[in-house]
């Protein structure tokens, strides 16, 4: 699944693919509420990244999306309506 951490002091986030949102947010409030400086957090490639618990601004979860398949949508473009 797809998450988006905004990290504060700039315009930056970091978007990456792990594979359970829940442990990390959970990881990341205990982190918080512990005063633990570090998160860490594994993607989905391999590549760990650390970071600063304080300095999250937001977590945005992407929602799990069936893919379409085909062209469904487009038979009004076709027909002209």
């Amino acid at each position: 699944m797809k998450i988006r951490i905004g990290m504060g002091g700039g315009e930056r986030d970091l978007e990456i693919e792990i594979e359970d949102p829940d442990a990390f947010t959970s990881a990341l409030e205990a982190s918080l509420a512990g005063g633990t400086p570090m998160v860490w957090v594994t993607a989905l490639d391999g590549h760990r990244y650390g970071l600063v618990a304080k300095r999250v601004t937001y977590l945005e979860v992407e929602p799990v999306r069936a893919r379409a398949v085909g062209f469904g949508g487009s038979t009004s473009a076709l027909s002209g309506k």
